[in-house]
């Protein structure tokens, strides 16, 4: 998918006959293009394409018009909009999602689940919603009592038609009877649905800032969610006090993982989960759940007394050269170079 968007400016002036238009492409395996599609782009935004992986073949479109409609060949699409094409690239149904959808994911059936919000005078609402093949509606979940701040943006589908969301949530929300962020601080949350839309589990990472960019579903059912936090961040007793990129994952069950690469800190000092991997300073970090947070604390301290002791030796580097750099450069205390201007480096200070 593309969108031609000609830079209209001070620079670029406006060319006759020039359009803003959105092409949706499908390619084959092997990179060959089956058909494209254009149409006319006004203000778009979040667009997101899921293609179904079964004999259907379908492909949903989904993104936000909010100050102009759009036209996909089904009338007006309207706020956060999904659309069904074809196989052979021919729209068949377009539903309106809420104010914004963020998220869209396909089953090999022709079904979907998209994960937006519903806005109100007092609240956006995160809404999810699982449609059939042919658009039915089969269950909505709606997130009442989120807060400001919440932000529920990635959606996956498992092979059993389990329904995966993750993000930021500000609460407390209630969800089947279970309740998320009861004490309204916000943090991460992963959420499971079976095919029937009842809560399957849920799992929270309570007092994190940060967001949450994807998360996956994996053949076996493991659901792996990956972001940036900001702050102390705790999964299955592994600590990433530095906050950054993470992927955590987690069983089929909701059970937490770390043998598995279960939380991971992207670049140079960072804490690998799984069997014996370094943390910062080249710490271990234990794979057995029981000793994790006793040796994590060990190795974190370790860490931060190499830090300290680096930070103090390149202190005293910069002393020792600056003082062999300016030996015999300062000059005297009597002199007149030295009553005039003090502390002035020269060579030649005078009497």
């Amino acid at each position: 998918m593309t969108s031609g968007t000609p830079r209209s400016d001070a620079d670029r002036a406006q060319v006759d006959g020039e359009r803003l238009v959105m092409t949706l492409s499908r390619y084959s395996a092997d990179g060959t293009k089956r058909w494209a599609k254009e149409f006319e782009r006004n203000r778009f935004s979040d667009l997101r394409v899921a293609g179904s992986t079964g004999a259907d073949g379908a492909v949903f479109l989904s993104g936000n018009a909010f100050l102009y409609s759009a036209d996909f060949g089904l009338g007006e699409a309207q706020d956060g909009f999904l659309v069904k094409f074809s196989q052979g690239g021919t729209p068949e149904w377009q539903r309106r999602v809420g104010q914004k959808v963020y998220a869209v994911s396909a089953d090999a059936a022709g079904g979907v689940v998209a994960l937006g919000e519903e806005w109100t005078t007092e609240a956006h609402t995160p809404r999810l919603v699982r449609y059939a093949a042919d658009g039915e509606v089969r269950w909505t979940k709606t997130f009442n009592g989120a807060k400001d701040g919440t932000l529920l943006s990635a959606v996956a589908l498992s092979a059993t038609g389990t329904s995966v969301v993750a993000g930021r949530l500000v609460g407390p929300v209630t969800v089947d009877g279970r309740t998320f962020d009861a004490q309204g601080t916000g943090g991460f949350v992963v959420l499971a649905f079976g095919a029937d839309g009842a809560l399957a589990w849920g799992r929270e990472v309570p007092g994190v800032n940060g967001r949450v960019g994807s998360v996956s579903v994996g053949q076996d059912g493991t659901v792996a969610v990956a972001g940036e936090a900001v702050g102390l961040l705790v999964w299955n007793g592994v600590a990433l006090d530095e906050g950054g990129p993470f992927v955590l994952t987690a069983g089929a069950d909701g059970q937490e993982r770390l043998g598995e690469a279960a939380h991971v800190r992207l670049g140079v000092g960072g804490h690998r989960g799984g069997g014996g991997g370094r943390g910062p300073g080249g710490c271990c970090v234990p794979a057995t759940r029981s000793r994790a947070t006793r040796r994590t604390a060990r190795c974190w301290a370790r860490s931060r007394w190499r830090r300290r002791a680096r930070a103090a030796r390149a202190r005293w580097r910069r002393r020792r050269w600056w003082r062999r750099r300016t030996r015999g450069w300062w000059c005297p205390a009597g002199s007149a170079m030295a009553r005039a201007t003090p502390g002035t480096r020269m060579r030649s200070c005078g009497s």
